[in-house]
Protein backbone atom coordinates (compact mmCIF):
# COMPACT_ATOMS: atom_id res chain seq x y z
CA UNK A 1 0.00 0.00 0.00
CA UNK A 2 3.07 2.55 0.87
CA UNK A 3 4.71 1.57 -2.49
CA UNK A 4 1.23 2.62 -4.26
CA UNK A 5 1.09 6.10 -2.49
CA UNK A 6 4.65 6.51 -3.23
CA UNK A 7 4.54 6.18 -6.74
CA UNK A 8 1.27 8.12 -7.24
CA UNK A 9 2.85 11.07 -4.90
CA UNK A 10 5.93 10.93 -6.88
CA UNK A 11 3.70 10.52 -10.13
CA UNK A 12 1.96 13.69 -9.21
CA UNK A 13 5.34 15.74 -8.24
CA UNK A 14 6.20 15.09 -11.49
CA UNK A 15 3.74 16.11 -13.45
CA UNK A 16 3.73 19.24 -11.39
CA UNK A 17 7.11 19.87 -11.61
CA UNK A 18 6.67 19.09 -15.58
CA UNK A 19 3.50 21.96 -15.89
CA UNK A 20 5.56 24.29 -14.12
CA UNK A 21 8.57 23.93 -16.00
CA UNK A 22 6.24 24.54 -19.53
CA UNK A 23 4.63 28.19 -17.84
CA UNK A 24 8.58 29.12 -17.92
CA UNK A 25 9.45 28.50 -20.94
CA UNK A 26 8.29 31.44 -23.65
CA UNK A 27 5.12 30.41 -25.72
CA UNK A 28 6.32 28.97 -29.40
CA UNK A 29 4.49 32.05 -31.10
CA UNK A 30 5.96 34.39 -28.95
CA UNK A 31 8.98 33.11 -29.33
CA UNK A 32 9.35 32.67 -33.29
CA UNK A 33 8.26 37.20 -32.91
CA UNK A 34 11.32 37.24 -30.64
CA UNK A 35 13.48 35.73 -32.96
CA UNK A 36 12.47 37.33 -36.15
CA UNK A 37 13.08 40.94 -33.79
CA UNK A 38 16.65 39.35 -32.78
CA UNK A 39 17.19 38.79 -37.16
CA UNK A 40 16.11 41.81 -37.86
CA UNK A 41 18.42 43.51 -35.44
CA UNK A 42 21.08 41.48 -36.16
CA UNK A 43 21.01 42.76 -39.73
CA UNK A 44 21.06 46.38 -38.63
CA UNK A 45 23.56 46.08 -36.70
CA UNK A 46 26.03 44.53 -39.28
CA UNK A 47 25.00 47.74 -41.47
CA UNK A 48 27.34 50.76 -40.70
CA UNK A 49 24.46 53.22 -41.43
CA UNK A 50 22.58 51.75 -39.09
CA UNK A 51 24.80 51.18 -36.56
CA UNK A 52 26.29 54.39 -35.73
CA UNK A 53 22.91 55.47 -35.18
CA UNK A 54 21.92 52.75 -32.77
CA UNK A 55 24.33 54.07 -30.29
CA UNK A 56 24.15 50.50 -28.50
CA UNK A 57 26.51 51.29 -25.30
CA UNK A 58 26.63 46.94 -24.24
CA UNK A 59 27.52 44.65 -27.44
CA UNK A 60 26.82 41.85 -25.36
CA UNK A 61 23.46 43.04 -24.16
CA UNK A 62 22.01 44.28 -27.40
CA UNK A 63 19.12 41.95 -27.27
CA UNK A 64 18.05 43.57 -24.00
CA UNK A 65 15.62 45.95 -26.15
CA UNK A 66 13.95 43.55 -27.97
CA UNK A 67 13.18 41.24 -24.86
CA UNK A 68 12.08 44.30 -22.54
CA UNK A 69 9.71 44.81 -25.71
CA UNK A 70 8.10 41.54 -25.53
CA UNK A 71 8.23 41.44 -21.93
CA UNK A 72 10.70 38.52 -21.23
CA UNK A 73 14.17 38.02 -19.67
CA UNK A 74 16.97 36.96 -20.36
CA UNK A 75 17.20 34.41 -18.28
CA UNK A 76 13.45 33.24 -19.63
CA UNK A 77 14.50 33.31 -23.23
CA UNK A 78 17.55 31.55 -22.26
CA UNK A 79 15.75 28.67 -20.74
CA UNK A 80 13.56 28.57 -23.62
CA UNK A 81 16.17 28.41 -25.80
CA UNK A 82 17.68 25.76 -24.07
CA UNK A 83 14.31 24.31 -23.77
CA UNK A 84 13.84 24.04 -27.62
CA UNK A 85 17.06 23.11 -28.18
CA UNK A 86 16.93 19.48 -26.75
CA UNK A 87 14.29 19.10 -29.24
CA UNK A 88 15.63 19.68 -32.82
CA UNK A 89 12.24 18.83 -34.69
CA UNK A 90 10.63 21.51 -32.30
CA UNK A 91 13.52 24.25 -32.65
CA UNK A 92 13.69 23.02 -36.76
CA UNK A 93 9.73 23.96 -37.19
CA UNK A 94 10.51 27.17 -35.07
CA UNK A 95 12.95 28.06 -37.16
CA UNK A 96 10.81 27.76 -40.49
CA UNK A 97 8.37 30.41 -39.01
CA UNK A 98 11.11 32.33 -38.29
CA UNK A 99 12.33 32.35 -41.70
CA UNK A 100 9.20 32.59 -43.39
CA UNK A 101 8.02 35.62 -41.49
CA UNK A 102 10.98 37.46 -42.48
CA UNK A 103 10.81 36.38 -45.91
CA UNK A 104 7.34 37.69 -46.06
CA UNK A 105 8.68 40.79 -44.84
CA UNK A 106 11.23 41.33 -47.11
CA UNK A 107 8.79 40.52 -50.20
CA UNK A 108 6.27 43.52 -48.83
CA UNK A 109 9.39 45.62 -48.39
CA UNK A 110 10.75 45.20 -52.53
CA UNK A 111 7.10 45.02 -53.06
CA UNK A 112 6.56 48.88 -51.38
CA UNK A 113 9.84 49.53 -53.21
CA UNK A 114 8.94 49.16 -56.40
CA UNK A 115 5.41 51.11 -56.12
CA UNK A 116 7.42 54.34 -54.51
CA UNK A 117 9.80 53.66 -58.19
CA UNK A 118 6.81 53.50 -60.21
CA UNK A 119 5.23 56.38 -58.25
CA UNK A 120 8.82 58.43 -58.72
CA UNK A 121 8.74 57.18 -62.56
CA UNK A 122 4.77 58.66 -63.24
CA UNK A 123 5.86 61.95 -60.90
CA UNK A 124 8.67 62.68 -63.66
CA UNK A 125 6.72 61.49 -66.38
CA UNK A 126 5.25 64.78 -68.58
CA UNK A 127 1.42 65.22 -68.68
CA UNK A 128 0.93 63.81 -71.98
CA UNK A 129 -3.03 63.62 -71.11
CA UNK A 130 -3.24 67.34 -70.92
CA UNK A 131 -1.45 67.26 -74.59
CA UNK A 132 -3.97 65.06 -76.76
CA UNK A 133 -6.77 66.94 -74.76
CA UNK A 134 -5.41 70.74 -75.93
CA UNK A 135 -4.96 69.12 -79.30
CA UNK A 136 -8.51 67.34 -79.42
CA UNK A 137 -9.92 70.72 -78.73
CA UNK A 138 -7.62 72.57 -80.80
CA UNK A 139 -8.56 70.11 -83.79
CA UNK A 140 -12.46 70.89 -83.35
Amino acid sequence: MNNKVLAILLLVFLLVSNSCRDKEKIPREEMVSILVDIHLLDGMIQQDRYRQKMEIPDTLNVYKHVLDKHGYSQARFDSTLNYYSKDPRKFERIYQDVMARLNRMETRAREQKEELRREEEEAEKPDTSAKSTQEAQSDT
